[in-house]
Formats: C-alpha cells, sequence, structure tokens
C-alpha cells in the first residue's frame, strides 16, 4: 500500500510539473492563475493531454464541463479563475480510477 500511494504521489507531482510547463506558456496575462479560454488552451496542448491522460484524466469530460468549473459562483459577474492547485485538484476529480490517498 506504501508503494502505491508512492507511486500515486509521483504521478501527480509528475502532471502538475507538466502543467506548470504548459501554464507558463501560453499564461496570457501573467497573473499565474488559469482562465476558461487558457483552460482550453491547455487541453488544445499536446503535452497537457498526454500528461492529463497518464492518469487517466477524462480529458473529453474536462472539456465539457468547462463552463461549469468556470462558472461565476460569487456573482461578481466576472468568469472564475482557478491558480494552479485548485486547477490540479478539479483536474484529478475526472479520473478514471480515483485512487484514494490517506
Amino acid at each position: 500500500a506504501v508503494a502505491a500511494t508512492e507511486k500515486e504521489t509521483l504521478t501527480v507531482l509528475f502532471v502538475k510539473n507538466k502543467m506548470q510547463e504548459v501554464l507558463t506558456k501560453i499564461d496570457q496575462d501573467g497573473d499565474g492563475t488559469i482562465s476558461k479560454v487558457e483552460f482550453e488552451q491547455i487541453l488544445a496542448s499536446k503535452q497537457a493531454t498526454e500528461a492529463l491522460s497518464e492518469v487517466d484524466v477524462d480529458v473529453i469530460g474536462l472539456v465539457d464541463f468547462a463552463d461549469f468549473i468556470f462558472a461565476d459562483e460569487d456573482d461578481t459577474g466576472e468568469p472564475r479563475t482557478l491558480n494552479l492547485s485548485e486547477f490540479m485538484q478539479v483536474v484529478l476529480q475526472f479520473r478514471g480510477c480515483n485512487s484514494a490517498t490517506v
């Protein structure tokens, strides 16, 4: 069980690093957060989709839920943005096999 947990941690770290690389390239406004437009560009990146697929993330599901993920939750009139940690939390919810780590 420990080896599986360590492997899971390394896998998630790998994907987070890949996403950081992609985000750095496409962060249009340089604020370090991900807007819906930037999210769509991430999903258009072969490097990003391959990394997400490696951890069984349903990339098609992510595309389908983009409007929901970036909905204006605070009624500010501004579209929601995510920092990298929030983005990773959302993305990992779209995994085919949600391995629990304790």
